[in-house]
């Protein structure tokens, strides 16, 4: 009985040794879709479209084991995560919009969207992930509903 316990104690410690991590940084940068109603000059398409780099909270999904655990990271900081597949999001998800979002195959379909589920990437961690540049773009309401009409842009 005693080497079985011992067994089981050496069994486990290995397990959890050999699970490979990796350091990795995640970019958070911002970006504008253009909602205007006048057509915008080059230098305002220049200006929303250039990632602007900001700091927030990132919040990772493990998506290869069952428990699809919640890891919060800050971007722009060195975070150290096991190799795999995680759903990325810039705000913590509700059980429906991660039930909804989890597969990721057709995120735009003709459902209305939220900014955080438009925003919704998957990330992969092998042992040549270093940085992982994430955008968050501000999506005009259009682009969210597609039963919403795009306004015409008038002529410059």
């Amino acid at each position: 009985m005693g080497r079985f316990i011992l067994l089981t104690i050496i069994l486990n410690f290995v397990s959890f040794v050999v699970i490979a991590q990796q350091k990795v940084e995640f970019i958070s940068t911002y970006t504008s879709s253009y909602c205007n109603g006048c057509a915008p000059s080059d230098k305002e398409i220049k200006e929303i479209s250039t990632p602007t780099p900001f700091n927030t909270k990132l919040y990772l999904y493990a998506l290869d084991n069952q428990r699809n655990m919640l890891m919060i990271v800050d971007s722009n900081k060195i975070t150290e995560l096991e190799y795999g597949n995680y759903l990325l999001s810039f705000s913590e998800l509700s059980q429906e919009q991660f039930e909804k979002n989890k597969n990721l195959k057709d995120i735009f379909t003709n459902e209305i969207l939220t900014q955080e589920e438009a925003n919704i990437s998957l990330v992969t961690i092998t042992n040549n992930t270093k940085k992982i540049n994430v955008n968050y773009n501000y999506y005009c309401s259009w682009e969210l509903n597609p039963m919403e009409e795009i306004p015409p842009i008038p002529n410059k």
